[in-house]
């Protein structure tokens, strides 16, 4: 008998996922991603958003990188998966603050000044909705 297909895997999912569930707790990720690659599973473990940040290859590749943010301390973002030698891509600034192209979203759908004014009447400024003063206080 040779093993399942994909639909027989998607299929038999849950049994499947309940057959090998007991195994894969006696073993570190590691042992099991070892083992899985050893009879030739594709396999690789999941990690967790820290630990991707820290992976070697993702420093090595420079995949990630800081960019100004206004009011805080820098971001550290994805960069961009492409690397052309032609069209270098570049990243030129930091993220929009709260609310900073409402406004101008807005106008481009057509509301105008004064509709713009009446929605926003009663509405903390952005800088508060952020948790600070528009002074810049928290």
């Amino acid at each position: 008998m040779g093993l399942p297909t994909d639909v027989d895997q998607a299929a038999n999912r849950e049994e499947i996922v309940e057959r090998l569930r007991p195994a894969f707790h006696l073993l570190t990720m590691d042992e099991a991603v070892h083992r899985l690659q050893e009879v030739g599973v594709l396999s690789a473990p999941v990690l967790s958003y820290e630990q991707v940040l820290e992976h070697p290859q993702v420093t090595h590749n420079g995949m990630i990188r800081k960019v100004p943010a206004e009011g805080q301390e820098d971001l550290r973002v994805i960069d961009h998966p492409l690397r052309l030698s032609r069209t270098p891509h570049s990243i030129r600034r930091g993220p929009p603050r709260l609310g900073e192209h409402t406004a101008e979203v807005l106008g481009s759908l057509g509301f105008d000044a004064a509709a713009l004014a009446q929605a926003s009447r009663g509405r903390p400024e952005p800088q508060q909705l952020a948790g600070q003063s528009p002074a810049g206080d928290v």
